[in-house]
C-alpha cells in the first residue's frame, strides 16, 4: 500500500448467537448454518462441523429470526447496533476466533503535500493513542452488548477451558493452512500473525 497509517485497532473476538439451540460444546456446532463476518472465517467454522454462510450484517437479525441461518458468529458490540437480542435466545462466549481489524490511512501524496505544521496536527490527532482508543471503545461496546442481551433475557453461556481446547484442536488444521499460506508477495499468514503480535515487521 502507498499510505501513511494513522491508526490500527480491532474489535472483540466473536460470540455465537443462536435462537433454537444453545451451543455448550463442540458437538453442538455440527450441521449448523453459521453466519460469518468474512471469507477468512469460513475454513475455521467449517472445521467445527458447521456450514459457513456469508451475508450482510444488515440482514442477520431477520435471517436468524426466520431460520435462514442457525447462528451468528460476531463481535458482541453488534448486539446493540443491530438489535441481535431480539431473535436470540442463547449467546455462547469464549469461542476461539479473532476480531476484525480496522485501519485509518492517509494517501501518501496527500500527506506529502501538507505543510510541516499540518503534518504535526495530523500526527497529534492520530497514532498510538487513537489506535488504543479505538480498541477501548470497541471493548466497552462489546461488554455493553453482552449486558444488554442478558438484560433482555438471553441465556448466556461461557465455554469451559476443556471445550475451548476442543474448539482450538478442531481448528488447528485450518490455522496451520493459514499460517503457511501466501498473503501478498512473500508475506505469509505466519508473518501477519507475527506482526499483529508485535514480534516483527
Amino acid at each position: 500500500y502507498d499510505a501513511k497509517i494513522l491508526a490500527l485497532w480491532a474489535n472483540a473476538g466473536p460470540v455465537l448467537i443462536t435462537r433454537d439451540k444453545p451451543i455448550r460444546s463442540l458437538d453442538d456446532m455440527k450441521g449448523l448454518k453459521v453466519r460469518v463476518t468474512s471469507a477468512q472465517d469460513v475454513p475455521f467454522i467449517e472445521a467445527l462441523g458447521a456450514s459457513a454462510v456469508s451475508q450482510p450484517v444488515t440482514v442477520i437479525n431477520q435471517n436468524l429470526t426466520n431460520g435462514t441461518i442457525d447462528a451468528i458468529a460476531i463481535d458482541p458490540s453488534a448486539i446493540g447496533s443491530f438489535k441481535l437480542w431480539e431473535p436470540a435466545n442463547y449467546i455462547t462466549v469464549g469461542m476461539p476466533g479473532s476480531g476484525s481489524a480496522f485501519f485509518l490511512l492517509m494517501n501518501n501524496e496527500t500527506w506529502n503535500a501538507l505543510s510541516s505544521q499540518e503534518q504535526g496536527w495530523v500526527n497529534e490527532a492520530s497514532g498510538e493513542w487513537l489506535s488504543l482508543r479505538g480498541g477501548t471503545v470497541y471493548k466497552a461496546a462489546a461488554q455493553k452488548g453482552l449486558a444488554l442481551a442478558a438484560s433482555k433475557g438471553v441465556e448466556m453461556f461461557t465455554l469451559p477451558d476443556s471445550e475451548i481446547k476442543r474448539f482450538n484442536d478442531a481448528m488447528k488444521p485450518a490455522m496451520d493452512a493459514f499460517l503457511a499460506s501466501t498473503i501478498s508477495g512473500n508475506m505469509t499468514g505466519a508473518d501477519i500473525v507475527r506482526v499483529m503480535q508485535g514480534k516483527g515487521s
